[in-house]
């Protein structure tokens, strides 16, 4: 079991750089195509800025000696304002005081409701802000459930109601960020466990949008992560068990008339919930089907899902497993190492063709000989004679 777990972790590692590139590729792909919406499509709800913190324009003043004493009395009350709740939150309370929770719901909320283009552009940035100044790691435990409380209700009234789906997007990625405790180096962090029923109840929803379902199940497969790290009994998602099998499996209803990236998505994210779940016979099935996916049966590279598979048999509890089940997951493994090998050979290889034909690579002889590359407009190697000589670009030149 130890030889199985091994090798399924070092494969895992092997392609680890692989999936942070996927991740960040998609990524980018889903900002540019929410922004791509037209903000004046429809009426988008959005919270109001309270007028207090909003910074003047030059133009709407007669000169700039008003211009400039308006900008500044605008920065110096956020400036104060930041300051009094900054002062609160370390001091163990959320009393922030009038102007504190103005500007703590009606400027830094309401901030990431805005549907303009620079406002959804930001959207990202000012979601990590906000988790830096209020849910740090270095703040008081004890401010966490009151600060949670503040943000929570607003976060789910902007999944539910009528605003820009990049910023209900946004909300449901800052619920499935919320913790109760903060965690440590040797301690992972708890989950909020309101943050984590509204997940479920967004995922459960058949009204609910595909982004946002996609959004509640990324948030619902890192508390499970968090959760199997933990020392509780329970890994967050194991009541979903029977609904995320079937999804792996293809089975789940109306699966046949997803999109085929968003069925592809979805069984990604449920197998490694599963894999965290890591116990059940029907677990194990699962995991051993998706390790023998067949990419031409599926109409596509299924690489990415077999390689969750892998990782969520690495995370299985093998002290809980029939002898018999280890023997067919070793050849899964097996099976998976080498189709991964000659996956990557492929790539390896593909991609020296590309260096070469734009003249990056000589050839093959920068792979054999580091000195064998020709000289830039000249011959050869001093010295040797009759070798190939390199043109201006780096191509054939004549025979010394």
């Amino acid at each position: 079991m130890k030889i199985v777990r091994a090798m399924a972790q070092d494969g895992q590692k092997s392609v680890r750089r692989f999936r942070i590139g996927l991740v960040w590729l998609l990524s980018a792909i889903i900002i540019l195509l929410l922004l791509s919406i037209p903000a004046n499509s429809q009426d988008y709800k959005n919270l109001p800025i309270n007028p207090g913190f909003i910074e003047p324009k030059a133009d709407e003043f007669e000169s700039s000696i008003e211009f400039r004493k308006a900008q500044r009395e605008v920065r110096e009350r956020l400036s104060n304002s930041r300051r009094a709740v900054a002062d609160a939150i370390k001091g163990g309370n959320v009393n922030f005081g009038t102007d504190g929770d103005l500007y703590f719901k009606e400027y830094r909320l309401a901030r990431m409701t805005q549907s303009d283009e620079d406002s959804l552009s930001q959207l990202g940035v000012m979601r990590d802000e906000f988790l830096k100044d209020f849910f740090n790691y270095r703040l008081p435990e004890r401010t966490r459930a009151p600060l949670i409380q503040l943000t929570l209700p607003v976060m789910q009234q902007i999944v539910e109601g009528n605003f820009h789906p990049a910023v209900r997007l946004n909300a449901i990625t800052m619920i499935g960020l919320l913790d109760e405790t903060a965690g440590n180096s040797n301690t992972p962090p708890l989950p909020s466990s309101d943050a984590y029923q509204f997940l479920k109840r967004v995922w459960s929803d058949p009204k609910m949008p595909e982004s946002l379902k996609v959004g509640a199940i990324a948030g619902i497969r890192r508390f499970a992560e968090i959760s199997r790290r933990g020392t509780g009994s329970t890994v967050l998602g194991s009541e979903l068990k029977p609904e995320l099998l079937a999804i792996v499996n293809g089975t789940a209803t109306d699966q046949e008339k997803w999109s085929r990236d968003l069925s592809y998505w979805l069984q990604r994210r449920s197998a490694q919930i599963l894999g965290f779940i890591g116990e059940g016979n029907d677990v194990v099935s699962a995991m051993t089907q998706v390790m023998k996916t067949d990419s031409e049966k599926a109409g596509r590279d299924n690489f990415w899902l077999r390689l969750d598979g892998l990782q969520s048999i690495a995370n299985l509890k093998f002290e809980q497993l029939d002898r018999a089940q280890v023997k067919p997951l070793i050849d899964d493994v097996l099976e998976f190492a080498a189709f991964a090998l000659e996956r990557e050979s492929k790539l390896i290889e593909a991609s020296v063709d590309d260096l070469v034909y734009i003249n990056i690579l000589w050839g093959d002889h920068d792979l054999k000989d580091p000195d064998a590359r020709p000289r830039q407009g000249g011959g050869g190697r001093a010295g040797d004679k009759g070798s190939r000589g390199g043109g201006p670009i780096g191509g054939i030149g004549g025979v010394g």
